[in-house]
């Protein structure tokens, strides 16, 4: 019996870079952006992500082995 791997199962892995740190996140099949940054409880105005040096909405959809780099967002006077 073939061997199936996350994705064939219904769950993806994301790579998930914040201040430098990689954090390995599992999520269903159809997982947006938005569920990965409520999954490591993250709000979505704290972060502005990127895959590939582009810009992620926050309905984009991820999928197994996607890089996401959150970089955060700062204000103040």
């Amino acid at each position: 019996m073939p061997v199936k791997s996350r994705a064939q199962m219904g769950a993806i892995a994301v790579n998930a870079l914040v201040s430098g740190k990689s954090h390995i996140v599992r999520l269903h099949e159809r997982a947006v952006l938005s569920d990965l940054m409520e999954s490591m409880g993250l709000p979505l105005t704290s972060c502005i992500a990127m895959r590939g040096g582009v810009p992620v909405p926050s309905d984009e959809p991820l999928h197994d082995g996607d890089i996401i780099t959150l970089l955060e967002t700062f204000s103040g006077g």
